[in-house]
């Protein structure tokens, strides 16, 4: 299977700033707000997402509003950690 190439062409802005194509950022997930991390390395720039601290995901976790519903044990904890990482990065 061959990996999608995409490229595009843009010019700087008067303020060094270019503009993030939409497929790009749908593709890897960069949204408002998002942090990302930019590598200059043999003349070529690399954006990426910034990594996260589990320890700071981990905080927001537990700030979110506590669980008036039990937890069924047949549901797994992972798909309520899951359900309570995605109200978090709303």
């Amino acid at each position: 299977m061959e990996k999608e190439k995409l490229e595009f062409e843009r010019k700087v802005g008067h303020k060094g700033e270019i503009i993030i194509p939409e497929k790009f950022r749908t593709k890897i997930g960069i949204g408002p707000e998002t942090n990302v991390l930019v590598c200059l390395k043999d003349r070529k720039i690399y954006i990426e997402l910034e990594k996260e601290d589990p320890v700071i995901v981990f905080k927001q976790i537990a700030e979110t509003k506590p669980i008036i519903k039990k937890i069924s044990p047949n549901k797994s904890y992972e798909e309520e950690i899951e359900k309570r990482w995605n109200k978090v990065k709303r």
